[in-house]
């Protein structure tokens, strides 16, 4: 038995009845309620005895259609996660580095040690936004074949501008380091380096329809990276990995583009009256910082003896628990009106006792 088998545990999501779950940065809004008619339509024609189109044409160039990109640039996945595994294994030979920021998405972690590769992990400056000096600082020293990061970043919900990603990747070219950005949540910022793509030979962009988009059940993503790598890429994916109806609903909605547009304005109005209403709880015991969001996310800093995820959970509110923090989706307007409310009384009970 491989030893990297003993003692790993799998990827941990809570299972629970809690009534109001804001711990996925998953969308409140269910593109079925608005698009069921059309769904319902595709599912009917669809042949469900064959395979699924082997190279995901048609997805391909509805999302390069949307994105303003050549189709021979994007790779669909199984998810980004799938791709994410794919660019670990492919890109980062067993003598090369992979760079990592701590913390990050757990699952670049993940994939790294299942793939055995050599792991640098650099430690995010404690309280403050990660820059590009940092970042560059990092890559002059380690020289990592592969930097891979979130942007805007998990789960502090911050962002690099472009021109910081630009600068970023220049530098990355200069250590001979591919640079690949996760922008699962750039829907939500306006900062995205997705068309530069094709014109810088070190950069690799990563996409996702499980947050903005709100089609999490279909485990959809994108790897953008320019034509001679994506083609590179590609040749080690597996054949059908995304199932038919899941590229036809797909392909539908990126021919609706205001599904996504009336998503991120709702959901970022209901994002800055949430970050709003927190600000009274800055001060109370057990809060250390709320961090301002360009996401669907909060992240919330709090003391160690704090209760706070425990708590909410007894009132039947899930939200995600970190180490000295607990990171908080924005949900519908009720749904974060029980939030609050909840903290209000928690809070309070915390202060009493404290």
């Amino acid at each position: 038995m491989n030893s990297k088998l003993l003692g790993r545990r799998a990827y941990s999501v809570p299972q629970s009845d809690c009534r109001i779950r804001l711990d996925a940065n998953e969308s409140p809004i269910n593109a079925m309620e608005e698009y069921r008619e059309e769904i319902k339509e595709l599912v009917l024609q669809t042949a469900l005895n064959r395979y699924p189109q082997e190279d995901n044409a048609e997805l391909r160039q509805a999302f390069a259609r949307y994105a303003g990109i050549p189709a021979d640039c994007v790779i669909a996945g199984n998810g980004s996660d799938e791709l994410i595994g794919l660019l670990i294994a492919c890109a980062v030979n067993n003598d090369e580095r992979l760079m990592l920021i701590e913390p990050d998405f757990s699952m670049y972690q993940l994939y790294a040690e299942t793939y055995e590769k050599q792991l640098v992990c650099c430690r995010r400056p404690v309280g403050s936004r990660l820059t590009p000096e940092f970042l560059i600082e990092q890559l002059e020293r380690e020289r990592p074949a592969l930097l891979l990061l979130s942007n805007p970043a998990s789960p502090f919900a911050d962002v690099l501008s472009k021109d910081e990603v630009l600068c970023l990747a220049r530098a990355a070219d200069k250590t001979g380091t591919l640079l690949a950005v996760d922008e699962a949540y750039m829907d939500f910022a306006d900062q995205s380096v997705l068309a530069e793509v094709p014109n810088i030979p070190n950069l690799v962009v990563l996409r996702t329809f499980s947050k903005a988009w709100g089609l999490a059940a279909l485990r959809i993503g994108f790897m953008i990276a320019p034509a001679a790598l994506a083609e590179r890429l590609d040749a080690f994916r597996p054949p059908y990995n995304i199932g038919t109806l899941n590229q036809k609903i797909a392909c539908l909605m990126l021919n609706r583009p205001e599904h996504l547009q009336t998503s991120v304005r709702r959901i970022v109005e209901q994002r800055d009256q949430l970050a709003a209403a927190l600000q009274e709880y800055a001060k109370l015991p057990g809060i250390k910082k709320i961090w301002p969001s360009v996401t669907n996310f909060i992240y919330i800093e709090i003391e160690e003896d704090f209760p706070l995820y425990e708590e909410l959970q007894k009132r039947s509110i899930l939200v995600r628990h970190l180490p000295g923090a607990i990171r908080l989706t924005v949900g519908t307007a009720e749904e974060n009106a029980a939030v609050l409310a909840a903290m209000r009384e928690i809070g309070g009970a915390y202060a009493e006792r404290n």
